[in-house]
């Protein structure tokens, strides 16, 4: 299938995904931008400026991506700087108990792709499923998020390659010895030097039996996608706070111990509330972390609190060393100084 060209232009996780001492900083460079603007303002056109950026600069007029019919996992060499594959964790399907999909991104040096939110610029992975009767999707899951680079831009993504997984649920009277396809229109943004939309179609047939599938080559990978899924740790206690521009999180552990002088930490937004490209200023005070965040000036929404998760080099769960901390901490508003 050819990709056309966009309307908008707006890492390597290791296998499925990024241990969190493999974060760092790419090198890639592009830029591109969306944002929702604030009703009663001049927020629509000073939003619109990057895209305008982006159309006139970073948009190739051309762009294919096709599917191999010889192998329907793999996309067929192209322009494209990415290549996808839709796979499955398991070779057949049980009526009535959800199974895992994922698209697997391998994504050429000097590019990345973006995350559920990917910060200042960019548009993430999205995909529209077309799914048989009965059968339903869940959210995207995705595995934890790198930093790379686009122009003067920090965005929050993915390099190298990345899973992305969601979980697929049959209904409990599906016959077995029939089989069902899985269909679903993927599309992307994989940006460098200029950015590349990409559009697939991608389809997954697979049997329908009493008995418990085998575990395809890719079940691993996907394991370990699911082991970076973020967690709330009682031991750990976050507190939100706003002064003007910025936020403050108050991260304390309930061990002493775990207040070290080595730990780093960075903060990823389920919401354009904090800026990817601003930098994220870390001291120890006391008896806790004091993260400093500057917030997005074109996202044009006010939350009471910030959603999102807390990525570092060091565990804050030794028994869940990939899993980074969830939190979604109130924030009280402290006067200006």
């Amino acid at each position: 299938m050819s990709a056309r060209p966009s309307q908008f232009c707006p890492g390597r996780p290791r296998v499925f995904g990024v241990s969190q001492r493999e974060r760092g900083l790419a090198d890639s460079t592009g830029t591109s931008r969306r944002s929702r603007p604030a009703s009663g303002s001049n927020r629509p056109v000073m939003a619109a400026l990057p895209w305008i950026v982006v159309l006139l600069l970073f948009c190739p007029t051309k762009r294919t991506v096709g599917q191999d019919p010889r192998d329907p996992e793999k996309t067929l060499p192209s322009f494209s700087p990415i290549q996808v594959r839709f796979i499955c964790d398991q070779d057949s399907i049980q009526p009535g108990q959800p199974f895992s999909v994922g698209l697997l991104q391998d994504i050429q040096p000097g590019f990345h792709t973006y995350w559920r939110n990917p910060g200042t610029v960019g548009l993430p992975t999205h995909v529209d499923w077309d799914l048989p009767e009965g059968f339903t999707a869940s959210p995207m899951i995705w595995p934890t998020p790198q930093r790379s680079q686009m122009a003067e831009y920090e965005i929050w993504g993915y390099r190298d390659q990345a899973l992305l997984l969601t979980t697929i649920t049959p209904p409990n009277d599906l016959p077995s010895g029939d089989a069902i396809t899985i269909r679903g229109k993927a599309s992307w943004m994989c940006c460098g030097r200029q950015c590349h939309p990409g559009f697939l179609t991608i389809q997954q047939r697979l049997r329908v039996e009493d008995d418990s599938g085998k575990p395809t080559r890719w079940a691993r990978a996907f394991e370990r996608v699911r082991s970076q899924q973020p967690m709330a740790f009682s031991h750990w206690t976050v507190e939100g706070k706003r002064r003007g521009d910025r936020y403050l999180l108050e991260i304390t552990p309930r061990h002493p111990s775990d207040l070290t002088q080595n730990r780093t930490i960075h903060f990823f937004g389920y919401k354009r509330q904090v800026s990817s490209a601003a930098f994220q200023a870390l001291t120890v005070e006391s008896n806790r972390y004091i993260l400093t965040l500057q917030h997005e000036p074109f996202s044009g929404e006010d939350h009471e609190t910030l959603p999102g998760i807390l990525v570092s080099n060091e565990p804050w769960d030794r028994a869940e060393p990939e899993r980074p901390l969830l939190i979604n901490p109130h924030l009280t508003s402290l006067p200006p100084r």
